[in-house]
């Protein structure tokens, strides 16, 4: 078998208070896998992330953000894969026959990059997740619920919303999920999958108006003029109507 090739990624994340912290990812080319098994692993639909928001809104329920760290480093690997020693980690050739000149590494569990890695860890966390007394919705299988329906747990990757009326339950779930996980409880939401979360009173805003400005930013727009209608309604309006006559006339 050939060793994978890796690299480093570097990433510059801004948290909801503006402060800027910085992560280093070691990711495989798992375009390079020529072998591999079933991929496919779902994540949480935004209808569903919109009605649990609406429902905690609703009920005026606490909204907790949990992230899973290293989350795809979880999961055993059961296939066979070889990866090239990475840049900057010296320290672990010595531990290899000093007479290999290109030393490598066999995985024992799954790391960010591999094309099975996805599926693995939504099967670990799936599993425990049932263990603990949750329930899976027909409809998504990320959005999870006690029987009672006193607590839900939305899943996206490695990101988990945990929402109830509670402050003991939702504290107890996540005693139970640290134990499990190496957890970054980052406490109420206020960000979750680029959406900025604001509650005032009886109400919840959600806005995406710092990815609004990373976008200007990157086409050089950022003194651009604002405009409340960015399209013409009539011009859209007449568009759709011509449209549907021309479907009429192919009939």
């Amino acid at each position: 078998m050939n060793p994978i090739g890796c690299k480093w990624v570097f990433r510059r994340k801004i948290n909801p208070d503006g402060s800027v912290r910085f992560k280093a990812h070691l990711v495989i080319k798992g375009y390079e896998q020529q072998i591999f098994g079933e991929t496919f692993a779902p994540v949480a639909q935004l209808t569903s992330i919109r009605l649990v928001l609406a429902l905690a809104t609703l009920n005026r329920w606490e909204i907790h953000h949990l992230d899973v760290c290293t989350a795809f480093l979880n999961p055993r690997l059961e296939d066979t894969v070889y990866m090239e020693m990475p840049e900057s980690i010296e320290w672990l050739k010595p531990t290899h026959d000093s007479d290999s000149q290109n030393p490598i590494l066999r995985f024992n569990k799954a790391l960010y990059g591999l094309k099975e890695a996805p599926r693995l860890w939504y099967q670990h966390i799936d599993s425990f997740l049932g263990c603990i007394g949750l329930g899976k919705s027909d409809n998504d299988p990320n959005l999870y619920f006690t029987k009672d329906w006193s607590l839900f747990l939305v899943l996206y990757v490695d990101d988990i919303l945990l929402l109830s009326k509670s402050s003991d339950l939702i504290g107890m779930f996540k005693a139970k999920l640290d134990a499990k996980y190496k957890l970054n409880d980052l406490g109420y939401a206020s960000q979750f999958l680029g959406v900025e979360l604001t509650t005032e009173s009886d109400y919840l805003f959600l806005n995406q108006q710092r990815f609004i400005q990373t976008v200007l930013n990157r086409f050089g727009m950022p003194n651009c003029n604002s405009i409340s209608t960015p399209l013409e309604v009539k011009r859209f309006v007449s568009t759709t109507a011509e449209y549907d006559k021309g479907n009429q006339a192919e009939y």
